[in-house]
């Protein structure tokens, strides 16, 4: 039988709904990387898992990006894999932005600047100046 928990919202559901939730890009690229680089290297789940202390389960779950790696496990995963941290992150496309971290950035941003003229004007200059750095400001920043 599934387990089943709730969620901040009282609703019941299972750890594949908690987990499928969670997953973002970055996590699942990360993975990927990593199956990538455990492969090139012949080396099964279990082998690399202990090598590091972990389980062949969590390499799995990092694999699947269903959990995320923390900086010092990366940190002996890239030992294990003769690799440097650089390794898991290379190739991830910068503007890979999940449209609900958009959505809650403009939010907060909204309710920051909704009175405050003064956190208005410097979050607007700020952005312009991010643009310009960047070199992708258009024709309404300029």
């Amino acid at each position: 039988m599934t387990e089943r928990r709730q969620n901040g919202n009282g609703k019941a559901e299972s750890a594949v709904e908690r987990v499928g939730r969670a997953i973002r890009p970055f996590d699942l690229y990360i993975g990927r990387r990593l199956r990538q680089r455990r492969e090139e290297c012949d080396l099964s789940q279990e082998a690399l898992a202990k090598a590091v202390g972990l389980t062949g389960q969590q390499i799995q779950k990092y694999e699947r990006g269903t959990s995320r790696v923390i900086a010092s496990r990366l940190f002996d995963l890239a030992q294990a894999l003769a690799v440097p941290m650089n390794y898991f992150f290379d190739g991830f496309p910068r503007d890979q932005t999940a449209p609900a971290d958009i959505e809650r950035l403009v939010s907060q941003l909204k309710k920051i600047c909704a009175n405050n003229p003064a956190a208005f004007a410097t979050i607007s200059q700020f952005v312009e100046d991010a643009n310009r750095l960047i070199g992708q400001g258009d024709s309404e920043t300029k």
